[in-house]
């Protein structure tokens, strides 16, 4: 399998002579930083019960066409085995992607950096090398290839990540009596795999913390760099630059783009782009009058889904009134055809689960939450004083009102909040600019419109009990 999918990559060599040229360098790189070993041919006729030879490859990022990454496919089976299939991927001991992205926006001072090929510097056990074993022999498809061994982890492994994460933590601990608790802290909680995003109240701070993390890591031969912040202090002091940079977003193993969130230093903004794979880029642009069959594809892919949006709004001491935009989840409808009721209540679950993800992930205290539907038949649903439905319904509004209680539900009628659609900027022609709110919402008291209580009849039941909101006139 090895020699098989070898021989495949010195082909696309043969055919490709810049894309030969990269492999080559790639691979002589590994050997020279000694994250690769040829072994002699007394090694090479060693074989442990664990022996595995990996295939390879490289996979190219979108955002950096200039650079290959070597990717060690430890997904290849033979006889229905592979590396993967008898690893541990391990637990997951670093936080949540949204966590550490709530965090980012809590600090006045933002900074962000990545550590250099972290995977490679973690060396694995001598007895244990023999299972990443892989053939090369340079492009030269003539002779018989040599046999070599990585000494690193490598990309590709499941328990790479959780490896990685590991050594990381533990000399973060091992340096907890030397250095602040809150360079530790960064380290433990503001991390993710390989990437260091964390918020500071102060350039100061900023610049004292992030200097205490890099010497952390740097005595376990973790090199933290790419070094960017909003401040141009910061920058000046950790000898970072500001430029766009990706945060949080892990390459696939696949060959297509996995769509990355961008942090733009400069301004503090967030950015990310949308990519309609069937349809023409000069339709999305707007410089090209879409079909029939373009325009549906598009519209069909962006309305099949439910979603929740999240805002957080504040009363400052002189009682004024702000909105802000704090999360959105938006999911795919089932291919499984559900009644639209049901949809809109699985869009109420979704609602409450971000709801507790916001709240438990943020160090703001929340004085009260608000949930709002426009669905009639869901707020009947979480308001019955009954509990008779199919176990599709029960089961969801039993966790509704595990985390919430009836009187945090508003109901907020369909036809107002049309010109109100909460949209993210795009290159679509035509649609709202940024992220748009009720206007009722900064108001002195956001409770909009409130249903009587389930106990009336079932007519009057979904009556609006203010006839002074706008959409009542």
């Amino acid at each position: 399998m090895a020699i098989k999918k070898l021989v495949g990559i010195e082909r696309l060599m043969s055919r490709d002579a810049g894309f030969a040229a990269a492999y080559k360098a790639t691979m002589d790189s590994y050997i020279a930083k000694r994250y690769a070993r040829k072994l002699d041919p007394s090694e090479a006729s060693v074989v442990k019960p664990h022996t595995w030879y990996l295939p390879h490859f490289v996979v190219v990022n979108p955002n950096k066409p200039s650079k290959i990454r070597m990717v060690f496919d430890a997904v290849a089976e033979v006889n229905g085995v592979s590396l993967n299939s008898v690893l541990l991927k391990g637990p997951q001991e670093y936080r949540s992607l949204p966590s550490i992205l709530f965090h980012f926006r809590e600090g006045a001072v933002g900074v962000s950096g990545d550590i250099k090929e972290i995977f490679h510097q973690v060396l694995m056990q001598p007895e244990d090398r023999c299972a990443q074993r892989f053939l090369w022999r340079n492009g030269d498809s003539s002779r018989q290839s040599d046999v070599y061994q990585m000494c690193v982890m490598t990309f590709g492994a499941a328990c790479s990540p959780c490896a990685a994460d590991y050594v990381k933590t533990g000399n973060a601990l091992e340096h907890g009596i030397n250095v602040t608790s809150r360079a530790v802290q960064s380290i433990l909680a503001y991390h993710y795999v390989d990437d260091f995003v964390d918020a500071f109240d102060s350039p100061a701070e900023a610049i004292s913390i992030a200097q205490e993390v890099r010497a952390i890591h740097l005595d376990a031969g973790f090199e933290l760099r790419n070094l960017a912040s909003y401040s141009p202090e910061v920058v000046a002091a950790l000898g970072g630059a500001e430029v766009p940079k990706l945060i949080a977003s892990k390459e696939s193993l696949a060959t297509e783009k996995v769509l990355g969130l961008y942090w733009q230093p400069s301004t503090d903004e967030f950015q990310f782009n949308l990519h309609f794979n069937k349809v023409d880029p000069q339709v999305v642009n707007g410089g090209k009058r879409p079909t029939k069959r373009e325009l549906l594809s598009v519209v069909i892919s962006v309305l099949d889904a439910f979603a929740a949006v999240a805002y957080w709004r504040v009363v400052n001491y002189e009682k004024e009134v702000s909105v802000s935009f704090v999360c959105a989840k938006t999911k795919c409808a089932p291919l499984k055809p559900l009644t639209i009721p049901r949809l809109e209540l699985q869009a109420a679950v979704l609602g409450t689960r971000l709801m507790q993800t916001i709240r438990e992930e943020h160090s703001v205290v929340v004085n009260d939450c608000l949930l709002w539907s426009d669905s009639s038949t869901v707020m009947k649903w979480i308001r019955s004083l009954h509990r008779r439905y199919k176990p599709f319904v029960q089961n969801r509004v039993a966790e509704i009102l595990a985390s919430t209680s009836v009187s945090d539900w508003r109901w907020i009628p369909t036809a107002p909040t049309k010109p109100h659609v909460s949209a993210v900027k795009s290159t679509l022609p035509q649609l709202p600019a940024g992220f748009r709110v009720h206007h009722f919402y900064a108001k002195k008291s956001a409770t909009g419109p409130l249903l009587r209580s389930a106990s009336l009849n079932r007519e009057n039941s979904m009556r609006s009990c203010d006839k002074n909101m706008p959409w009542s006139s």
